[in-house]
């Protein structure tokens, strides 16, 4: 389980970096990752990405009219990958494509 110094990291170079990108793209491998049917997950958080913070243990995106939950439970990870970069060997649970091509 991440520690709150740790989330509130990420939060902050997330938020350096997300912020006014739009989401463009969902993949989900594993549905039950998301509160939503796929298909409407998918969707819904096609939407600007309005602020980043940190939540308790968990980093929340603010989107126009929906908050994005990200948590990464006790080994999970979250990635930031520059647009152009080679696809992980390992496929993600849950793909956000923004905009520029970053994931």
């Amino acid at each position: 389980m991440p520690e709150l110094p740790e989330v509130e990291v990420v939060a902050r170079q997330l938020r350096e970096r997300l912020r006014g990108r739009r989401i463009a793209d969902v993949a989900i491998k594993q549905p039950k990752a998301v509160n939503l049917p796929p298909e409407e997950f998918r969707e819904r958080v096609r939407q600007r990405i309005d602020g980043v913070e940190r939540r308790g243990k968990a980093v929340v995106l603010s989107l126009e009219t929906d908050d994005l939950w990200l948590h990464r439970g006790v080994s999970g990870q979250l990635l930031l990958d520059a647009p152009g970069t080679p696809a992980p060997e390992k496929d993600p649970i849950v793909l956000l494509t923004l905009d520029d091509g970053s994931r």
